[in-house]
């Protein structure tokens, strides 16, 4: 019986830069219709308001006929130094959560959409992240800025999310196929049997997983089980016929025709220097 050893690191993807907005504070606002806000030079800095409950308004002095009505489920984004004016509905109540930020470098990156009302179906999920932020804040325990942060992003994720429901849902398919390879290095795969795992037309398949992994099924798949091969290379005694047989590879000699062909070297030579040319 060959032995399943099919241990691989799961890492970020180079470069490992991306953009990092901080948060600076939020407000929890329960407003009747007297509560109006004018800031004729802009807000300090930009902002998000998050509606709960009622509705509010708020219009950009730029663009004084357009009224945009903040109401329950929804979010908006005002960049700073926009002039705004912002308030409750006459004759309504309005709750929401307002959150201040350094710098819409994070929200651009994520594609979230700025000074446009968005929909969310979120909003139980953002109001207990806001509600665990402001707890955050208050209780001021160790590794509490780091805390803050992840709590903040985890908003600004979620609305990225919401703003991409082609993304969700191509992740939410798809995925379904490229776990399912992680988790089974040592079988067959069957196209056939993915395809209807991920309920999707062939044709959908081969596309959106393109889309993700930039690789063809077979060719990910493939290099799954190579990388998993150099681990086994590396840090086991197993020999490559050992190795080649756990990861369902017909023989030694296709497993090395194979490896060769990724890495530039045998695996034998591989395990002796430990590295490979790729």
């Amino acid at each position: 019986m060959p032995v399943n050893y099919y241990n691989i690191p799961y890492e970020l993807p180079e470069p490992h830069t991306f953009p990092f907005t901080r948060f600076l504070s939020i407000w929890e606002v329960e407003a009747n219709e007297d509560y109006q806000c004018h800031f004729t030079a802009g807000l300090p800095a930009p902002g998000i308001f998050i509606t709960l409950e009622g509705t509010g308004q708020l219009w950009l002095l730029d663009d004084p006929q357009t009224i945009h009505p903040l109401t329950p489920g929804s979010f908006f984004i005002v960049d700073q130094d926009k002039p705004c004016h912002y308030g409750c509905v006459e004759g309504s109540e309005w709750r929401f959560y307002f959150l201040h930020f350094t710098d819409l470098a994070m929200p651009n990156y994520l594609n979230i959409p700025v000074h446009q009302v968005c929909a969310t179906a979120q909003i139980d999920y953002l109001a207990s992240v806001c509600k665990m932020l402001i707890r955050t804040v208050i209780d001021h325990q160790v590794g509490h800025m780091y805390a803050v942060t992840h709590l903040f992003h985890s908003v600004l994720v979620c609305l990225a999310q919401e703003c991409s429901p082609a993304t969700i849902e191509t992740a939410s398919s798809i995925h379904k196929a490229i776990h399912w390879m992680h988790q089974h290095l040592n079988e067959p795969m069957d196209i056939a049997f993915l395809v209807d795992l991920c309920n999707i037309s062939r044709t959908q398949f081969f596309r959106m997983f393109k889309q993700n992994t930039g690789d063809t099924p077979v060719r990910y798949f493939y290099r799954l089980k190579l990388k998993s091969a150099c681990i086994a290379l590396k840090s086991t005694d197993m020999t490559i016929k050992q190795i080649a047989l756990s990861l369902n590879y017909y023989d030694e000699f296709h497993f090395t025709k194979s490896f060769v062909r990724e890495y530039g070297v045998t695996p034998s030579l591989y395990r002796q220097q430990g590295t490979a040319k790729k």
